[in-house]
């Protein structure tokens, strides 16, 4: 994590206004959260880029490889949830005529890594226990090769082999519930459907004791903050603590984020000096 209060100070420090609240607590927390998802949107961009280094046998080996430092970086954010039914989960678009289940979204998805179907079973009361087959699902983002994967014999979706459609919600395909020898597995499979993804970064609490202070557990419900305990005319002010926000991103990025939330604070001041600094260090990063 990015302790906040830190990030706050070397901004304040940096634009050379301490008074009369030049970058006060309310314009900071307007940019930390945009900050930091630009960084974060960063970070992936430095991952494919360690990937090349791997393909062209530059990359070093063992804790010195740049493309294991990188997933040390992203693991944090690595997520496996259950997805929920959109509606009755049933549903015929326009698009397709074949029925299908959709799903929702888990409400802090940003990429998606994959899907499968948890091993499990059925334990409706009002029918007997239905094995569910377990597996990865293929993907298909291109709404017309669905389609034409729907209408072909040989690669048709089925129970054992389904298909999703990552839209506008996750679209599931190859379940008929009108089909008798379908129908406990379609109620089935809408138990245990699971979604492996990165989740959007947040915010970290902090830990406020007499032997320690850092960061917390991490809270998914907002966004890095500064929160005032006590605030004067001239811009100064003092911190609280418990309800503060740490950044939810490595403290190796501390420079990054910095830069990112300069370019947008030398903008709102109308300062060139500070946005130039911020631009040129984030493009030497």
């Amino acid at each position: 994590m990015i302790n906040v209060i830190e990030v706050y100070n070397a901004l304040r420090d940096l634009a050379n206004k301490d008074q009369k609240g030049f970058i006060s607590p309310r314009v900071f927390n307007e940019f930390a959260g945009i900050a930091q998802s630009a960084v974060y949107e960063e970070m992936f961009r430095e991952l494919a880029d360690a990937k090349t280094l791997r393909m062209r046998n530059v990359d070093p080996s063992q804790h010195d490889s740049v493309y294991r430092g990188k997933q040390d970086d992203l693991h944090e954010y690595l997520e496996e949830s259950f997805l929920t039914l959109s509606g009755d989960g049933l549903s015929q678009g326009e698009f397709f005529i074949e029925k299908r289940l959709t799903f929702n979204y888990p409400t802090d998805f940003a990429r998606l890594i994959g899907l499968r179907i948890a091993p499990g079973r059925d334990s409706a009361e009002d029918a007997e226990p239905f094995e569910i087959p377990s597996g990865n699902i293929d993907l298909e983002y291109n709404p017309v090769r669905l389609k034409e994967a729907l209408s072909s014999n040989l690669s048709a979706p089925t129970p054992s082999f389904p298909i999703a459609l990552v839209a506008e919600k996750i679209e599931l395909f190859g379940f008929d519930p009108d089909a008798d020898d379908s129908e406990d597995l379609f109620l089935a499979i809408k138990k245990v459907l699971v979604m492996t993804y990165y989740r959007q970064p947040r915010s970290r609490a902090f830990i406020n004791s007499t032997t320690s202070s850092g960061s917390g557990g991490l809270d998914k419900t907002s966004f890095p903050r500064i929160v005032t305990l006590e605030e004067g005319d001239d811009g100064f002010f003092i911190p609280n603590p418990s309800e503060c926000r740490n950044f939810d991103l490595p403290e190796h990025y501390k420079s990054e984020l910095i830069a990112e939330m300069a370019k947008m604070i030398g903008i709102r001041l109308r300062d060139p000096i500070i946005s130039q600094y911020g631009t040129v260090e984030t493009q030497t990063k």
